[in-house]
């Protein structure tokens, strides 16, 4: 029963978080991880879309109860409008704030992990 209250404290800090952080938020790395954050999510801010380096998954969308969330590539113009970019890769984290860093990203970078 611990695990269970910690697990909702963590959802309500991160409900309370998301509330507080300017939109459009988007989440970089299309991932199981960023797959279960978004369905526990799903009746808060939305995200207007996901980031992932792999051509492969570019085009795709990452679905769940009430959302389809387009998988972008990250370019320059595509992070023009977001104002807060939540790191769904957070074993990669690093390397995908140097991403963002080359691509002129300035705004907040918040990692899932």
């Amino acid at each position: 029963r611990q695990w269970e209250r910690s697990f909702k404290l963590a959802l309500e800090e991160w409900r309370e978080t998301l509330a507080e952080l300017p939109s459009p938020i988007a989440v970089y790395g299309a991932t199981w991880q960023s797959q279960s954050f978004l369905s526990l999510m799903a009746d808060g801010p939305r995200v207007t879309c996901v980031y992932d380096d792999n051509p492969h998954l570019q085009g795709a969308y990452l679905h769940g109860a009430g959302y389809k969330i387009p998988v972008l590539a990250p370019s320059e113009e595509s992070l023009g409008n977001i104002e807060t970019v939540l790191i769904g890769a957070y074993l990669h984290s690093q390397a995908i704030r140097d991403r963002l860093e080359k691509l002129s990203y300035r705004r907040i970078i918040k990692s899932l992990g």
